[in-house]
């Protein structure tokens, strides 16, 4: 079956908007990512006190799961106006936390991640990530998931 389809560019914009001393200290910029044919994007309520898995990676897409050489953009906001999420990224070896407070986001580029332990100087052997799990700190979150893929 020959897919009806057609690729598009996905257009990411940040603003960042502030005046100081009333000189405009903002700051404007758009990345253009070719050949999106996939794109995932979802509210999900996440519960107290329990881990959620957003989406995994992996060589070959599944339900709920996007193919690793694939991703090209992810996004995941935090929609509440009051607790914060913790956002694990695992990788088969290692696994970071990041604390997203209420109306913030965290953007991935790319399906690599890297980490180095205390004193090692020797850090960037990247290794694709295989999920993406959020936590509530205190009553249930609303999450948002965005992806974008070939």
């Amino acid at each position: 079956m020959a897919s009806s389809i057609t690729s598009a560019d996905l257009k990411v914009r940040i603003i960042e908007s502030v005046k100081l001393n009333g000189k405009d200290r903002g700051s404007d910029n758009t990345l253009t990512i070719s050949s999106i044919n996939e794109v995932d994007n979802r509210i999900v309520t996440i519960a107290s006190g329990s881990e959620t898995t957003l989406f995994n990676l992996s060589a070959n897409s599944t339900a709920g799961t996007f193919a690793t050489g694939s991703l090209k953009y992810a996004r995941i906001t935090n929609k509440d106006d009051t607790n914060e999420i913790r956002l694990r990224v695992s990788a088969s070896a290692e696994s970071t936390d990041f604390r997203i407070d209420a109306g913030n986001s965290f953007l991935l580029s790319n399906s690599k991640m890297s980490g180095s332990s205390v004193g090692s100087r020797n850090i960037l052997s990247y290794e694709d990530i295989t999920g993406i799990f959020a936590e509530p700190s205190g009553s249930n979150v609303d999450v948002e998931v965005f992806i974008a893929s070939t």
